[in-house]
């Protein structure tokens, strides 16, 4: 089951999708971090994969700290369950 999250969608629709369990994901830095952060239904249990598409381009466009959070935030999840 894909799926997506992006900014300028509604939140409320989006975490109801995360409910429902989503396979393969694919997000906007700053969207994820958001979900990541406030969404209690986002389960992470199942991760096996996070993959950063262009990289070199998100950090190029300023994406840096929010990449560095990403991350950060999953280490302090994965350590937590």
């Amino acid at each position: 089951v894909p799926g997506y999250l992006i900014g300028g969608e509604k939140k409320k629709s989006e975490k109801a999708r995360l409910r429902k369990g989503i396979t393969l994901l694919a997000a906007t830095p700053g969207r994820l971090l958001d979900h990541l952060k406030s969404t209690n239904s986002f389960n992470l249990r199942n991760l096996k994969f996070l993959v950063f598409d262009e990289a070199d381009r998100l950090l190029d466009m300023g994406f840096e700290k929010d990449v560095s959070a990403i991350v950060e935030e999953l280490k302090n999840k994965s350590r937590s369950d």
